[in-house]
């Protein structure tokens, strides 16, 4: 594979894993899948392998060569297989999670993205997020909100955990997707779960920039760390995907 693909997982102080994703290879290509399973709903877990499960395989045996299209395919056979098993499981109604596809291929990558589990990339020019946060705290960072003050930050650290857009199996709401950004040699996607967010995203990007050169491994490894090493009471799951592109300097 044409790739450097890590992954770490944690289940933190939860009792049960609601992550979930997928790394693969196809057509010279690499599919990367996460899920987050809602938490406090029925059936997190659940959703998030299902999913996951039925996004690689629709992107895969979508009749496209079109990455948007099998992207696009992967989501909503995502989505509705998670409504057939609401219908075939009634305990399971409520049941959620965010999903980020994203398709790497030689010099560029597409992405779909629902929810708030991140996608960023590091490059020459710095540490970006690429993906929109689909939570309240998404949309009081797009507000200008100031968050300086006590009251502010508390608002805001309650937010995020409130999703404005989810894959339940029904309509949904809000859909992020961007089907082809150009990558150069040594440029880094990190793509993670919302747990990683026990890190304020400044320390997220300080660590990657000191990393930049390493190995994915190296980096999932050293950011899965920072988070264990917080010692936080209430960590939620948390999951990372490192990918490079091996291509020349």
């Amino acid at each position: 594979m044409p790739f450097d693909i890590a992954s770490r997982q944690i289940l933190g102080t939860r009792s049960h894993q609601e992550d979930d994703f997928a790394v693969a290879e196809f057509y010279g290509g690499a599919p990367l899948i996460l899920a987050d399973g809602m938490g406090g709903h029925a059936g997190g877990d659940v959703a998030a392998s299902l999913a996951v499960e039925r996004f690689g395989a629709a992107f895969r045996q979508a009749d496209s060569q079109n990455v948007a299209v099998r992207l696009e395919r992967g989501l909503d056979t995502a989505n509705a297989a998670i409504a057939d098993r609401i219908a075939e499981d009634l305990n399971l109604e409520g049941m959620g999670c965010t999903v980020v596809g994203v398709w790497m291929v030689a010099d560029q990558l597409g992405f779909i993205s629902v929810g708030d589990s991140p996608l960023w990339c590091l490059r020459a020019s710095g540490f970006d997020r690429l993906n929109e946060d689909h939570s309240m705290a998404g949309l009081m960072e797009e507000a200008g909100d100031d968050l300086s003050d006590p009251a502010s930050r508390l608002a805001y650290t309650k937010a995020r955990n409130m999703l404005r857009s989810s894959v339940q199996g029904e309509a949904i709401d809000l859909v992020d997707r961007r089907d082809r950004i150009a990558m150069a040699a040594g440029d880094m996607i990190v793509l993670a779960s919302d747990g990683i967010l026990t890190l304020d995203v400044d320390e997220i990007a300080s660590l990657a920039e000191s990393l930049a050169g390493r190995d994915s491994e190296t980096v999932a490894a050293t950011l899965i760390g920072a988070v264990v090493a917080r010692d936080n009471s209430r960590q939620d799951n948390a999951t990372i995907i490192v990918g490079q592109a091996l291509l020349p300097a």
